[in-house]
């Protein structure tokens, strides 16, 4: 009678605290920069929101969509989009072809942590809720060699994008910090 009730009660706590403790697991693991860079490689349809402040003030509130190398970008009432390496502005009604236009997205932030030589994770931390694994490196500008922003990445263990992204100028001492939400990733 006690051999019932024993395997009753195990079959109990495996079917309802297993799934819990499995899924706890997985989103708790280490990444290592392989696992992050191989990730961010296959990702080919990428959509999210931004919202970037510099010294604790909101400067842009963003929705970016990727699909593979095309960008669309919704901020603060204007339209951006990066179609086959031509970059393009919405303004009077149309499509207005912008080459001077840059667009950042969090793609853009991993493949410069993948080719930089002092990339390396120097932590772990939670954001929103979500475990993310902490990069650091040092951002290059050629033709500008005094110039070196140290980049922190935030990357999201369930997601493998920056989920929050850290931009300092130690000769301006001034840092910029980007904020993730809403994340879809295909």
């Amino acid at each position: 009678m006690q051999t019932k009730h024993t395997k009753a009660l195990l079959f109990l706590v495996l079917l309802f605290a297993g799934p819990v403790a499995l899924s706890h697991a997985s989103s708790t693991l280490s990444l290592t920069l392989e696992d992050i860079f191989s990730k961010a490689d296959s990702i080919r349809s990428l959509s999210y929101d931004s919202k970037i402040t510099s010294n604790a003030k909101t400067i842009k509130t963003s929705r970016v969509t990727i699909h593979g190398d095309n960008v669309y970008v919704s901020t603060m009432g204007t339209k951006i989009k990066q179609i086959q390496g031509k970059r393009y502005v919405f303004l009077n009604k149309s499509w207005v072809e912008a080459p001077g236009l840059s667009i950042s997205t969090v793609l853009r932030f991993l493949h410069e942590a993948q080719t930089a030589k002092d990339s390396r994770i120097v932590g772990r931390d939670i954001i929103n809720g979500d475990n993310a694994t902490l990069i650091e490196y040092t951002q290059s500008h050629p033709g500008r060699t005094k110039v070196r922003i140290k980049i922190k990445l935030w990357i999201s263990n369930t997601y493998f994008i920056p989920i929050k992204i850290q931009a300092t100028n130690p000769t301006q001492n001034r840092t910029q910090t980007e904020v993730i939400t809403n994340v879809s990733v295909k």
